[in-house]
């Protein structure tokens, strides 16, 4: 409960000094260019995309203040994942499954200084059809790492997922706790939605390890107890 009233504190803070409820701008940032946008972009294409968040924040800025500001960028978004809401289902389960297999391109290339790639990360194309034009731009040696991180990252989420289903048949306190590091990893990646990629998942890699690690028991049980048996 302490981080949720200092978070309500901080918020309370915002307001006074903004006239805006929030904790961060943040919100809307991601609102109005990933998810909102994102909407935009995969029905009418980039240069849509550009010219519909240009025109909502020629709006926004219009406004005299901060907080009317952000209410026209909420509204505005919110506009579009209500007049598309199956576009954006879509686009947010994605990230999700993103959030859990993401081989880390983009962190990679930012963390060797690589060339970004056109028309923008896999994901994004994912989105617009262009995975295939992306995939083609890979060096051979980076598309065989993040290949294999790929495959690892699966194996690692079938392993999981399997775990939590031997956790089911111990004692109570496994089963509450599987539910407790499910119910966690679910919720970061519900909260992440779109933007789902390795960098956010590294807070709650300990949990779905974990696991992992018990899923791999069950076969390692198996096969000593068939060994002791022989």
């Amino acid at each position: 409960m302490v981080p949720l009233l200092v978070m309500g504190v901080y918020m309370a803070w915002n307001q006074q000094r903004t006239g805006y409820f929030h904790f961060s701008s943040i919100t809307e940032i991601n609102l109005l260019h990933y998810n909102a946008a994102g909407v935009v972009r995969q029905l009418e294409g980039p240069a849509a995309e550009e010219s519909w968040v240009a025109q909502v924040l020629r709006e926004a800025d219009a406004k005299a203040d901060f907080a009317a500001r952000q209410q026209v960028i909420q509204q505005k978004s919110e506009a579009v994942l209500l007049a598309h809401p199956w576009v954006y289902a879509r686009q947010h389960l994605t990230g999700m499954v993103a959030f859990f297999l993401d081989p880390g391109r983009f962190d990679i290339s930012e963390f060797l200084g690589l060339e970004p790639l056109k028309g923008g990360g896999l994901l994004a194309q994912v989105r617009t059809g262009g995975l295939w034009g992306a995939v083609r731009q890979l060096p051979l040696g980076q598309l065989a790492a993040l290949l294999v991180v790929l495959l690892a990252n699966t194996t690692r989420v079938v392993l999981a997922a399997w775990g939590f289903c031997q956790l089911g048949r111990g004692p109570r306190e496994w089963q509450v706790a599987r539910w407790l590091a499910v119910g966690l990893l679910v919720y970061l990646a519900l909260l992440t939605g779109p933007l789902g990629a390795a960098r956010f998942l590294m807070p709650a890699w300990p949990l779905l390890l974990g696991l992992a690690l018990m899923g791999m028991r069950g076969p390692a049980a198996k096969l000593t107890a068939n060994g002791a048996s022989l």
